[in-house]
C-alpha cells in the first residue's frame, strides 16, 4: 500500500511467535559509509530483525580487463593488502574507526617496499590488540556461525572457508585475514587465484561469500548482520563480471 506522498506502508506477515508484525522492505547500498561499492542488498525487516536477504551488484559503468584484488602479485603482497584491507573495513563497521585507520595505513605500506620484518612486526602489534579487544569479541564471538557443511554446499572458498576450522564465525574470519596477511609477508606462496579463494566455473568465489552472508545474516538485528556481511567482504568488482543466468534481461 502507499501512503500520500508516494511513501510505502508497511505489510503484515505471521511472526514466528504467532502475533502479526509489519514487514518492510529496507535497502543497503549502493553507497554507504564502509560498504562494498555498487553492493546493493534489499532486506525484509520484521520490527528490528532480518527476515530475509536478497543482494545484487548494480553494472559497472565499463568492463574493468583486470581485477585489482585479484590480480595476485609473485610475492603475495596485494593479496596481504586485501586482506588488511576487508580488515578495516570490518573494524569501520564494528564501530573502531581508529583502529580501522590503523589496518588501512597497514594496507598501504604493504603495498610499497617497506621491509617485510617491519610490516610483520606492526601486524603482530594489530593482532594482540585486536584479540585483547573485549568489545570486539563481544561483538564479534559466536556471530555468524559457518559450518563445514554449509561452505561445501556453498562452495565457500579461501580464508572464509580456512575459518570454519577454527569455529566459523565473525571472530574466526577477521583472525584468519592477520594470519594469512602474516603468512604471505612471512614469502608464503598464494596458492589460490584471489583473496577470496578460487572461483569455481564461471562463479567467482565472491558469488559464494555472498550467499553465504545471506542465509547467515537472516534473523539477526541490523548491526549484526552487517558485521556478518563485512566478515565476508564480497568483491563487488568480481561478481559484476559473472555471466547473467540464462534467460535474464529487462
Amino acid at each position: 500500500m502507499q501512503m500520500p506522498g508516494g511513501l510505502m506502508m508497511a505489510d503484515r506477515e505471521a511472526d514466528r511467535d504467532g502475533l502479526k508484525l509489519d514487514v518492510l522492505r529496507v535497502p543497503w547500498g549502493p553507497v554507504l559509509p564502509d560498504w562494498p561499492a555498487g553492493l546493493v542488498v534489499d532486506l525484509l525487516m520484521q520490527g528490528d530483525l532480518v527476515q530475509r536477504v536478497d543482494a545484487r551488484v548494480l553494472p559497472a559503468a565499463a568492463e574493468a580487463s583486470t581485477l585489482y584484488w585479484s590480480d595476485a602479485d609473485a610475492d603475495g603482497r596485494r593479496v596481504a593488502a586485501s586482506h588488511l584491507d576487508s580488515l578495516g573495513r570490518l573494524l569501520a563497521t564494528a564501530g573502531w574507526p581508529a583502529m580501522a585507520c590503523r589496518v588501512r595505513q597497514l594496507r598501504d605500506a604493504v603495498l610499497t617496499c617497506a621491509p617485510a620484518d617491519r610490516l610483520r612486526g606492526e601486524l603482530a602489534r594489530v593482532d594482540r590488540r585486536l584479540r585483547r579487544s573485549v568489545g570486539l569479541r563481544w561483538a564479534t564471538d559466536g556471530l555468524g556461525v559457518l559450518t563445514a557443511d554449509a561452505a561445501e554446499r556453498l562452495d565457500v572458498d579461501g580464508p572464509a572457508c580456512r575459518a570454519v576450522g577454527d569455529g566459523g564465525d565473525v571472530s574466526a574470519r577477521w583472525r584468519r585475514w592477520l594470519s594469512d596477511a602474516d603468512r604471505l609477508l612471512a614469502g608464503e606462496a598464494v596458492h589460490e587465484s584471489g583473496p577470496r579463494g578460487d572461483s569455481r566455473g564461471d562463479r567467482p568465489a565472491s558469488a559464494a561469500l555472498l550467499t553465504a552472508a545471506e542465509e547467515l545474516m537472516a534473523g539477526l538485528d541490523v548491526a549484526a548482520a552487517r558485521l556478518v556481511l563485512a566478515s565476508f567482504d564480497p568483491d563487488p568488482d568480481e561478481l559484476v563480471q559473472m555471466p547473467e543466468p540464462a534467460g535474464a534481461g529487462p
